[in-house]
């Protein structure tokens, strides 16, 4: 996987599997999928899976190859060991495959996944490699082979695909393509929100941000949807106190829910009022929007680096951002 990077001189960090090792570079932090912490996991997950040697795999009574770099797993077995669905995990691995970060081949009962370039991960570590190869039980392949037919077989009936969140799902685990458009609409306003809160803590020097990242998606969007359906908010009215929660330090320390900014809103609405016009153009669902030269001028620095990083994501997955808002 090759990251956008500036020359200079390489550093990797090493991640310590059960019986051996990957090393990542460090500029992952400058590729989308450091962006999704689902993403970013899977991508740990499937490296620290593929085999290091080539081995071979008992499937309901079929013997396969399975060479280094590759692994054997159907796309269920992926959804039950990253507790999502199918679906999701088949248009992460399109992704993949587009950017020439694995190959996907569908064999009996199972999908070949091999990763692109493996030794990129998986070179020689000279401190640890004899250590490790002492260390490898000759039986490994067999009884992984087992283990794996018997997980199979368990999950075949244990996915089940919802088109609604759960209601205890996370606000950052939500697909949001499972949204009708309404419910998009609210979505993208609460985690327009949800960032700017956490933008708002470090900007104040908070580095406790589990309130907002273990945040449910129920928790974030009813707020939003009752604001709008119940008290006929507008997205004028969102867009100018998103504004406003970046400027005025104390309602930046006391706004740090959705649930909080929907029973402060008249008087964040109050206080806003006094902002310059053109403050109030920068939309509550910017991360998902194109916008012009002076709304970009608005956003922090790290701000627009997100955005930037969410416009190639969706560019990699097919699809772009929405146009800006007249």
């Amino acid at each position: 996987m090759e990251y956008p990077q500036k020359r200079r001189k390489k550093s990797f960090i090493y991640f310590n599997a059960m019986s051996g090792w990957i090393k990542i570079h460090r500029d992952i932090n400058q590729h989308w999928i450091w962006q999704d912490a689902n993403y970013l996991k899977w991508w740990l997950d499937i490296l620290l899976e593929a085999n290091h040697t080539e081995g071979e795999v008992v499937i309901k009574g079929t013997v396969l190859k399975c060479g280094r770099g590759e692994k054997l797993y159907s796309l269920d077995t992926w959804a039950s060991r990253w507790n999502t669905n199918k679906s999701k995990v088949n248009r992460f691995f399109k992704m993949l495959e587009k950017q020439n970060m694995i190959s996907l081949k569908s064999e009996t009962h199972t999908t070949r996944l091999k990763v692109c370039k493996y030794d990129d991960y998986q070179d020689k570590d000279p401190k640890s490699e004899t250590q490790v190869k002492r260390k490898r039980n000759a039986n490994e392949t067999e009884v992984k082979s087992i283990q794996e037919e018997k997980e199979i077989k368990e999950i075949n009936t244990s996915i089940v695909v919802s088109s609604k969140p759960n209601k205890k799902i996370l606000l950052s685990d939500t697909d949001r393509n499972d949204l009708d458009d309404t419910t998009k609409t609210y979505f993208d306003i609460a985690i327009g929100f949800q960032r700017l809160f956490i933008l708002n803590k470090k900007a104040l020097g908070i580095n406790d941000f589990k309130d907002q990242e273990k945040a449910t998606f129920k928790s974030y969007v009813d707020p939003i949807r009752l604001a709008f359906e119940k008290d006929k908010r507008t997205r004028d009215d969102f867009a100018k106190i998103f504004v406003f929660l970046q400027l005025d330090e104390f309602w930046m320390k006391n706004i740090m829910s959705t649930f909080k900014l929907r029973d402060k809103m008249s008087d964040l609405l109050v206080r806003s009022s006094s902002l310059p016009s053109k403050k109030s153009s920068l939309p509550p669902d910017w991360f998902h929007r194109e916008l012009t030269p002076e709304q970009k001028s608005m956003l922090t620095e790290e701000q627009l680096k997100q955005w930037n990083m969410n416009k190639r994501k969706l560019e990699v997955e097919g699809g772009k951002l929405r146009p800006i808002e007249k």
